[in-house]
């Protein structure tokens, strides 16, 4: 039987969470999960990057429709081939396929938009922090000089996505807010590019965790 006071403690934080999100109009990594719960549903499937997507898929995506199939993939060097994977996913499934990807996972995978555009069915959600956003959780980000982590670590590419998107005969958006956000969910766009700031991400999190960590109960 499950302990009730963990499905308190779930029910605490989800809450505080949800209510901070809710609160902030500007695009987030956390608040991609809510949006993306929002627009599922039964059939669908979802495939989640490496890095920053799967774990906040795991910190941040709510409850939802039953009939959702999730999946990931590691890669030889843990972002590459993730744009043909969903290709694959979308194509295998025949259903309604949403990838969430990092700027770098695209890139790393350029070509695979080739099958992509093949597959009307599958929509790519581009989250572009310029660069890899899950290494200023580590602590070589304070340990090292900006410049000197950026060239190891970060890794701007300084590439529009939307250029890659327009290069293979993609439709694409890029919103702004979260409104723009649900609304280009709900359209028929190929991909959609949100764009972030690193440390702000750092930063939101950090926040997230210590709400969520004052709203579960103690024992």
């Amino acid at each position: 039987m499950t302990d009730p006071t963990w499905l308190e403690a779930e029910e605490n934080v989800r809450q505080a969470v949800d209510a901070r999100l809710g609160e902030l109009d500007e695009l987030s990594e956390p608040g991609v999960w809510g949006a993306v719960g929002r627009a599922l549903r039964d059939g669908d499937s979802v495939l989640a990057a490496s890095s920053m997507p799967v774990r906040d898929l795991e910190l941040f995506l709510r409850p939802g429709p039953e009939g959702v199939r999730f999946a990931a993939n590691r890669g030889a060097n843990g972002i590459d081939g993730l744009v043909s994977t969903s290709a694959g996913l979308a194509a295998g499934s025949g259903a309604r396929t949403w990838a969430v990807l990092g700027d770098l996972a695209l890139f790393h995978d350029l070509g695979g938009l080739a099958a992509a555009r093949q597959i009307p069915h599958l929509r790519l959600i581009v989250i572009d922090n310029s660069g890899g956003g899950i290494f200023h959780f580590l602590p070589q980000a304070e340990a090292l000089p900006e410049d000197e982590f950026e060239a190891l670590l970060g890794t701007p590419y300084g590439v529009e996505p939307a250029g890659a998107a327009e290069l293979f005969g993609l439709s694409v958006v890029v919103p702004s807010t979260s409104g723009d956000l649900a609304e280009a969910l709900a359209g028929d766009a190929r991909m959609i590019v949100i764009r972030t700031d690193r440390a702000r991400n750092l930063g939101l999190h950090r926040e997230l965790s210590s709400l969520a960590a004052a709203a579960a109960p103690r024992t």
